[in-house]
């Protein structure tokens, strides 16, 4: 698992289970055991290795898994695909769809973690507002957009 310089702390108190992705129903608890020194140089995020508490026969390894992590105090979150993450000096951000003038607004946003498809945003935005979430490298601040719906 990766976590970023700014979850750190929280992460290293915080409650963490476990689930595999065979078997999503059954929970484990799970421990910090360590968290990398060095940051990955591409990301800037760390490694953090977790030991389950009590593992089953269902437990082996290289299994594929979830970390689920609780802190204290933790708000509301949203998981993003990381496409609609980008870098605006330096700080994570997303782009913002001003439905009322058609307009995009760039927001700054608090990472809480990243995973392999997607980034968790702890901070930043708010319940039901929507985002650009491909092709936001290629955008500018006040550009004009229009909200495409697909078809289910």
């Amino acid at each position: 698992m990766s976590i970023p310089e700014s979850r750190i702390d929280d992460d290293r108190n915080a409650a963490a289970t476990v689930t595999l992705w065979a078997d999503a129903g059954r929970t484990y608890e799970a421990k910090l055991r360590e968290i990398s020194p060095q940051a990955d140089p591409a990301t800037r995020t760390y490694q953090a290795r977790y030991a389950l508490r009590t593992p089953d026969a269902a437990m082996a390894l290289g299994k594929t898994a979830t970390v689920h992590l609780a802190s204290q105090g933790a708000g509301e979150r949203a998981k993003v695909p990381l496409a609609a993450v980008f870098k605006d000096q330096g700080q994570p951000s997303v782009w913002l769809i001003d439905e009322a003038n058609g307009r995009l607004i760039r927001k700054s946003v608090e990472v809480s973690a990243w995973t392999e498809t997607s980034a968790i945003i702890s901070g930043g935005l708010a319940a039901g507002q929507k985002i650009v979430v491909a092709g936001v490298h290629k955008l500018d601040a006040g550009m004009p957009v229009r909200i495409v719906e697909v078809a289910p």
